[in-house]
């Protein structure tokens, strides 16, 4: 069983096909995207419009060629650079049996495991805000300069940040709800916004960008595996692109320049199999 792993596509075709490239010749059976999956043009109905065509015509291309080797899989989350309003085109080809969802819900996946899907990130500086969220419930909402892009009442276009994000769960308040029991040595989690304060969030100036409320939930919940995307530089920064978080082995790939970036991995044994598209093997940092 070999599982491969990528985030931050946004779109690009290439990419795409690096992909699936990578899910032939490693033999793969299962490929996991972890969120910004389309392309992206500003805010607005015509961000909008693209996006939803790219879901429904290359990515259905690309989902139907991996389905179509020796009955792969594919699952995807959103990100935050992902509208809303394309979910329609996406869950039409989940209900092509193209293509699997997990966002905010577990799903099962053969071999005994659970994958469980979660696609907001704390505020950005960024336009599109449909799947940001405030970190802590004690945060307060970001102040932004002008007003926002996001989805309101099922329509997309400016609006007020304060309102908006004070109107939201923060994304810890979500994850309190996430119990994995018995069932967390078997459970992936692919959140796109990676664990604040560690190597797989650094920005290109060395500072963190990531989420508390994700790195309070892996230390709670120690899921065999969680992976991340969201901050395409870190591995670059950091000089690290995968580490243990309590017993959880976390993982960002990262995705700089055009070549693409991704993972692949055994499930039952990520530490002992992963590996990455260009940096090659994981290798665990002594951190006493």
């Amino acid at each position: 069983m070999t599982w491969c792993y990528a985030s931050d596509l946004h779109g690009h075709e290439s990419l795409y096909l690096e992909l699936a490239g990578l899910f032939e010749s490693r033999h793969c059976d299962t490929v996991i995207l972890g969120g910004d999956l389309l392309p992206r043009k500003g805010g607005g109905p015509a961000g909008l419009e693209l996006q939803a065509g790219f879901a429904s015509t290359f990515l259905r291309e690309f989902t139907v060629r991996i389905c179509g080797k020796a009955g792969g899989r594919v699952y995807a989350i959103p990100g935050n650079d992902d509208w809303i309003g394309a979910g329609p085109s996406l869950r039409g080809l989940e209900s092509e049996g193209l293509i699997l969802l997990p966002a905010d819900r577990s799903v099962p996946v053969p071999g005994g495991f659970h994958l469980r899907g979660y696609p907001f990130v704390p505020p950005t500086p960024f336009l599109l805000k449909d799947f940001e969220k405030r970190d802590l419930s004690r945060d307060a909402p970001p102040g932004f300069p002008g007003r926002i892009f996001a989805t309101v009442d099922g329509r997309i276009g400016e609006t007020d940040a304060v309102p908006f994000f004070s109107g939201r769960t923060a994304i810890e308040d979500d994850l309190a709800a996430w119990i994995l029991g018995d069932e967390c040595g078997q459970t992936v989690c692919v959140m796109h916004g990676p664990p604040f304060g560690t190597s797989l969030d650094r920005l290109a100036d060395g500072r963190p960008a990531g989420s508390r409320a994700v790195r309070d939930f892996l230390m709670r919940e120690n899921p065999l595996l969680s992976l991340h995307g969201h901050i395409h530089e870190s591995a670059d920064a950091s000089g690290e692109w995968a580490q243990r978080i309590g017993k959880t082995l976390s993982v960002n790939p990262g995705q700089r320049g055009g070549r693409l970036s991704a993972v692949w991995f055994d499930p039952s044994d990520p530490a002992g199999s992963m590996t990455h598209t260009v940096y090659g093997p994981f290798q665990p940092r002594d951190r006493s």
